[in-house]
């Protein structure tokens, strides 16, 4: 998988913005779950929009993808990828009670936006305060697929624009059961090189 190449400090920026956001998101999930959610960034970095099916697991790994747009100073567009396994666990604890097949039902459709909205707003937030601009988030959907249809899904929706994608891996640890997930910031060329501009003013 090709990784775009970052210094050290870009990398570490790009993870303490993961953790930051991860703090505040972990606090709410509690909060919704009446559960201690812990979650942790072990890796933060950028990698091409073509290999992102590579991170999830393959092209034909299902995932559950919930994603939204961005505007303001960079816009893009979110996704947040969670394995199958990670969904139906995350559905069964916040709706207390079996998924069904498909994760079609109304309320698992709204109970697994509502996640992404809280770990969206949350990374964005922890994005827009260290880098001193306007994010805003859209209203999310859900998709549940192959992971290359979803990601197919999102770059026809961005009009084939979007280049990079922002990855920051996820770890949730719930009740000692461990789950992962992936948030990813998909760029243009154009915001990228926003992004990475004002990444360095921060390390200057």
């Amino acid at each position: 998988m090709e990784v775009c190449e970052l210094s050290e400090e870009q990398q570490d920026i790009f993870r303490e913005i993961g953790n930051i956001g991860a703090g505040h998101a972990s606090t709410a999930l509690s909060a919704m779950i009446n559960k201690k959610v812990t979650m942790v960034v072990p890796r933060a970095y950028v990698v091409p929009i073509q290999h992102v099916p590579e991170v999830v697991g393959g092209r034909e790994a299902p995932i559950v993808g919930i994603y939204l747009d961005v505007s303001g100073d960079i816009p893009g567009k979110i996704l947040i990828s969670l394995p199958e396994e990670t969904a139906r666990y995350l559905v069964r604890e916040l709706l207390e009670e079996e998924p069904s097949p498909e994760l079609s039902s109304p309320m698992e459709r709204s109970a697994l936006e509502e996640l992404g909205n809280i770990i969206a707003g949350s990374y964005l937030s922890a994005l827009g305060e260290l880098l001193r601009r306007r994010l805003v988030p859209s209203t999310p959907g859900m998709a549940y697929d192959m992971a290359g249809a979803v990601v197919d899904l999102i770059v026809i929706e961005l009009g084939e624009r979007v280049n990079h994608a922002v990855t920051i891996e996820t770890e949730f640890v719930i009740s000692a059961h461990s789950l992962s997930g992936q948030f990813f910031f998909l760029l243009d060329s154009e915001s990228y090189r926003k992004v990475l501009e004002t990444v360095e003013m921060y390390i200057k």
